[in-house]
């Protein structure tokens, strides 16, 4: 099940490919192109309401050939990680969470 990550604990590398569990997501998309996700939902389990997005670092994921943006959230009186990986090797863009 989905953990809570302390800040600063959590370095992203490829290895971490057999740890991600994508999850379904709501996100909003806005005029001038921000997307910030609203709902996160796992496949075992209800949908979780993103009360805050925290941060938003764009990142290069080369294995892929595409891009990642790591979103730092607030659901509940938690933060945690999620991840929108745009990767143009697979034409997929996808949402994860590292397990």
């Amino acid at each position: 099940m989905w953990q809570h990550v302390p800040v600063n604990s959590i370095i992203h590398t490829e290895n971490d490919e057999d740890k991600r569990e994508y999850v379904s997501v709501i996100a909003d998309y806005s005029a001038d192109g921000a997307v910030r996700p609203v709902s996160i939902r796992f496949s075992d389990g209800p949908a979780y309401a993103v009360d805050r997005v925290i941060s938003e670092v764009s990142m290069s994921a080369t294995k892929h050939n595409g891009a990642e943006t790591r979103y730092y959230v607030r659901i509940g009186d938690r933060e945690h990680y999620l991840f929108f990986e745009d990767a143009q090797k697979t034409r997929t863009p996808r949402w994860f969470v590292l397990d």
